[in-house]
């Protein structure tokens, strides 16, 4: 297991003025689809904080000269540079949240009926017919039983 923190905290000791932790190959990864993003996004990243000292159109010129993926490279540069100063929001488009929405049905029957329905369309009605037909079956068992709410 990497010590992530101790390393973390003997960097924040060792140098002066702020210092930025950020999971670079992760957001690289998720925003451009390939890991390979990673050094232009850190490039765009420190380029926006200040510490890279040439001027953008001298940093796009080299992706131009280099011949690979520039279009892609400059794109990584400009997450970079957008998580340097947002970085909550350019997480938020990495990792959208999804919401998931869990629908009980309001009764068994509701939910019989909606299957049916679902049979009827997914086949047909003597499809629906045969599923009802055995829902029926369980429930005659059940109540022979006492048990349940059939």
């Amino acid at each position: 297991q990497f010590p992530l923190e101790s390393v973390e905290h003997l960097i924040s000791e060792s140098v002066s003025g702020k210092v930025d932790f950020i999971n670079a190959t992760r957001l690289a990864t998720a925003l451009m689809g390939d890991s390979i993003a990673t050094n232009l996004f850190m490039l765009g990243f420190a380029y926006q904080k200040g510490a890279i000292p040439v001027s953008e159109a001298a940093l796009m010129r080299a992706i131009e000269l280099n011949g690979v993926a520039i279009e892609s490279n400059k794109k990584a540069f400009l997450w970079g540079r957008r998580a340097a100063v947002d970085l909550a929001r350019v997480e938020a488009v990495a990792f959208p949240a999804q919401k998931v929405v869990l629908q009980m049905p309001q009764s068994l029957d509701s939910l019989i009926k909606r299957r049916v329905d679902f049979l009827t369309a997914y086949q047909n009605a003597d499809y629906a017919a045969q599923y009802s037909e055995l829902v029926q079956r369980a429930r005659n068992a059940e109540s022979a039983l006492g048990k349940g709410n059939a």
